[in-house]
């Protein structure tokens, strides 16, 4: 990964957490991590506000106004109430409320309760999970092509019971971390679209409006036929192996396709059920990993498996204005 990507994709996964410690009353900065040496400068600065001729800074800031598609963000309207609960990503699904996430606090390996009524969070919940956060990071080095996972991991465990936006009344189901991951993924898109193109320059306006965008979705063509011709003794065992082969096979098709793209894990937005969807950037070098990689595991495929098993691909180009883009990352 080029550094500016890696530098652009930190930036978009750690901007504004800092109102985490806020939030939980406290003075919300990254003074405690800046502490541990300067190896975290080049990332902390300008989080809060922009760096005059930088493009990270610029790109990330970028990042995050796309992500928001068109929705208002925290502060943009309305009373501010910071102890604002998540919803389930599933409100209001056949009609019915599912609840509220009570945020975890601090224990290893112990999930969000789910209230049915609307409840009020506590500063002491916000508290735990900044400082939380501080430590998780202390252990990670910014210049490690490592990073990445072991932030999304540490950001995964500590934000992703908290909403994004907090106004009064307001029913949130985006969380702080699905909104960061979002961003990230903008961001890395941009960032080797301009690195691509050799562009010293940096036009908002300009760049919203070209195509520097790649909505991708691959899938497995011929799952069924697959799993279910069983014709032996233990078929229920032969079935449940069979979907998880495919479970792991489709980790590592995107594993190696983010590796062939020079890209992360951020990029991937969905996968599933034999299927992924991923935000690329719309470069040559990038759509010809893409029909390399795509080649090489069909040919695996038929190889192993005959005609019975294929994993179908295609992109789309976007601009950052355009209504499929907005509707695509709309909360």
């Amino acid at each position: 990964m080029h550094t500016q990507t890696l530098q652009v994709t930190l930036r978009c996964l750690l901007q504004g957490l800092e109102e985490m410690g806020r939030r939980g009353g406290g003075q919300g900065d990254w003074g405690q991590l800046r502490k541990l040496g300067p190896q975290w400068a080049p990332v902390l600065d300008g989080l809060q506000e922009p760096l005059p001729q930088n493009r990270v800074t610029d790109l990330a800031h970028l990042a995050r106004r796309l992500s928001t598609a068109g929705h208002e963000t925290e502060g943009a309207g309305g009373t501010v109430d910071p102890l604002t609960p998540l919803a389930t990503v599933f409100t209001h699904m056949g009609g019915e409320h599912s609840g509220y996430l009570r945020p975890r606090r601090g224990a290893e390996n112990q999930i969000p309760q789910l209230e049915s009524k609307r409840i009020t969070l506590q500063p002491k919940d916000y508290q735990c999970a900044w400082e939380g956060l501080q430590m998780s990071l202390a252990e990670l080095q910014p210049e490690e092509s490592s990073v990445i996972p072991a932030l999304l991991t540490a950001l995964e465990r500590w934000t992703s019971d908290f909403p994004d936006e907090v106004r009064a009344g307001a029913e949130t189901d985006l969380s702080l971390y699905d909104r960061r991951r979002t961003a990230a993924a903008f961001g890395s898109c941009l960032s080797e679209y301009l690195l691509d193109r050799e562009d010293s320059t940096f036009q908002e306006a300009a760049l919203r409006k070209e195509k520097t965008f790649l909505l991708y979705t691959a899938g497995f063509s011929g799952i069924q036929k697959f799993i279910y011709t069983v014709s032996t003794d233990g078929a229920l065992k032969s079935l449940r192996s069979r979907s998880f082969f495919l479970e792991l096979l489709m980790e590592h098709y995107v594993d190696e396709l983010l590796a062939a793209c020079q890209l992360s894990r951020v990029n991937l937005l969905f996968h599933g059920g034999g299927q992924c969807h991923l935000l690329l950037p719309k470069t040559e070098a990038v759509e010809e990993a893409l029909a390399v990689w795509n080649r090489k595991f069909n040919n695996w495929l038929i190889q192993e498996f005959g005609i019975s098993l294929y994993m179908d691909h295609g992109w789309v180009a976007c601009s950052g204005n355009d209504p499929l883009m907005r509707r695509s990352f709309a909360t």
